[in-house]
């Protein structure tokens, strides 16, 4: 049946992994359910994942996360200003989430693409895929405003998406998925920079998808657009350490603009053809004051950025809980929450852990994969500040299979080529 085409079933599965939406008819998280299909797969093929687990640059970045752990541990042991947050918000119990989802969600997948011979090329092909069909039901319910109150009210599990039911967040749910506010729009903006590297090697056929993607971005929060101009600059500046600029400059003006012209044609076609209380709930919220404090800029930069209060407190961290904690200030800034619970000493392993696995033979990569990685790396590093990145999400969850699954196909090249020069040099003449 085609359901269980393959061609069906590897979209399917990376599109749950991705979104991981909350659907109310299943019980079970769909984060559980893949968990426990790859342990049943690593049960009954051992040998594939202990050499995953092997490999240098994954088991290296495996024991830094254990450490990280323990790091958390210990800090909580220490200060014990954990009492009364949910467990689920503790530190060391969302660092183990974050290496649950590594090895059996993200590295499961990583070895079957490989087993299957994908490429990085192939999976980039696919996200954006995925990330179009999205899209598509995230504009269809744009339209058909009875077609989204039936998937909020009888198909999502708002419990598992939301722990308050507040009107500002179901008017910003447009797609199937999770993480709506922060995540799922990153992995968009990601799939945007994909197409970008497309266009770039003279691929067109996922253009006129790119309206739809902006859509599901600005419906839901604006943070996705960020990948546009971090992509467009590390595109420009690597163009100064080639050969021929002019033509490739000439190349990035015309691409530019047509991006340009792209998101004005959006805009005009949301203004026509969208529901206007919508449009003018998603203008109003693009339009916040960022010169008071009751804006949500304003807060990001005035009322939610805090500071150790001393020099041990910046370095090792004061164990505090800031997120939604009503115990202590709240604040939704990243950095602001890593540093006052673990220091710089947390966010520093944790950047430099990631940092190890995403440039891991980066110089022997293509060069869209290279742009990629660099410009997905910026990503992190600006999106943290507007909320905790650093944790088991839909964007890390993405890119982890990406960088897993190059470093297995690297792996896997490095020895098919040792094999063919030793039996190259077996056959050389005594």
């Amino acid at each position: 049946m085609p359901i269980f085409n393959k061609k069906f079933i590897i979209p399917f599965g990376l599109f749950i992994a991705i979104y991981l939406p909350g659907i109310r008819a299943v019980i079970i998280s769909p984060e559980y359910i893949l968990m426990g299909l790859f342990i049943l797969w690593y049960v009954f093929n051992p040998t594939k994942i202990k050499n995953a687990l092997l490999t240098k640059s994954i088991f290296q970045f495996l024991v830094l996360n254990l450490g990280i752990i323990l790091y958390c541990v210990l800090i909580d042991l220490y200060f014990q200003k954990g009492e009364g947050v949910d467990t689920t918000k503790l530190f060391y119990f969302k660092q183990l989430r974050f290496l649950a989802n590594a090895i059996f969600i993200c590295l499961g997948f990583a070895i079957v693409l490989n087993s299957l011979k994908w490429d990085v090329k192939k999976l980039l092909d696919c996200y954006v895929k995925i990330a179009i069909a999205q899209s598509i039901i995230a504009t269809a319910m744009l339209l058909l405003p009875s077609l989204k109150d039936y998937i909020v009210n009888n198909l999502l599990d708002l419990e598992f998406l939301f722990e308050s039911k507040e009107d500002r967040l179901l008017n910003r749910i447009y797609g199937v998925s999770s993480e709506y506010l922060f995540a799922y729009p990153l992995f968009q903006g990601f799939a945007l920079m994909i197409i970008f590297l497309q266009i770039v090697q003279k691929n067109y056929k996922n253009v006129v998808f790119i309206p739809l993607i902006l859509v599901s971005i600005l419906f839901n929060a604006r943070i996705g657009f960020i990948a546009l101009p971090i992509v467009l600059s590390v595109y420009f500046l690597s163009i100064f350490s080639q050969k021929n600029k002019t033509s490739r400059l000439f190349r990035y003006g015309a691409i530019l603009l047509m991006f340009v012209s792209i998101v004005s044609l959006s805009v005009i076609l949301a203004s026509t053809y969208i529901d206007a209380t919508v449009l003018y709930d998603a203008v109003n919220r693009g339009l916040e004051s960022s010169t008071t404090t009751t804006g949500h800029l304003g807060k990001l930069f005035g009322d939610m950025l805090y500071f150790p209060s001393s020099t041990i407190g910046y370095i090792f961290g004061e164990g505090r809980y800031v997120y939604q904690n009503p115990k202590d200030v709240h604040s939704d800034i990243g950095y602001v929450n890593d540093i006052l619970f673990g220091g710089l000493i947390y966010l520093g392993f944790y950047l430099l852990n990631l940092y190890k696995l995403f440039f891991y033979k980066l110089k022997s990569a293509d060069y869209v994969y290279r742009i990629l990685i660099v410009s997905s790396f910026i990503m992190i590093l600006v999106s943290n500040y507007k909320g905790p990145v650093l944790a088991n999400n839909s964007f890390i969850r993405a890119l982890l299979i990406l960088v897993f699954l190059y470093i297995l196909s690297y792996k896997e090249r490095k020895n098919t080529l040792s094999v063919y020069k030793r039996e190259e040099s077996n056959l050389q003449p005594a």
